[in-house]
């Protein structure tokens, strides 16, 4: 089971990564990355819509908006690999419409 978390988390920050996406490096059942738009930005407010969104759509990450250091971010819990695709699709919408 270890194996398979630590394989589907390197999956999804390297997609994140090549997306421009700040993603720190990670050794845990979690991702803390830097969310940007389709225009590019990122930044607490790009996060907070993020969130926002996946919320909404009954997708749960954690967003920790109340420091500067971990505002632009959200934390993702690494899932199932069917979980984490429902969460990149949201995220590709998102995307669209952000």
């Amino acid at each position: 089971m270890i194996e398979k978390v630590k394989t589907t988390r390197d999956r999804y920050v390297k997609t994140w990564s090549g997306q421009g996406w700040f993603t720190y490096a990670s050794q845990a059942n979690f991702i803390f990355t830097e969310p940007r738009n389709a225009r590019g930005e990122s930044g607490p407010a790009v996060a907070k819509a993020a969130y926002d969104y996946l919320y909404a759509n009954k997708v749960l990450v954690r967003y920790f908006p109340s420091h500067a250091l971990t505002a632009p971010f959200l934390r993702i819990t690494v899932g199932t690999d069917d979980e984490m695709l429902v969460l990149n699709q949201h995220l590709e919408v998102w995307r669209k419409i952000a």
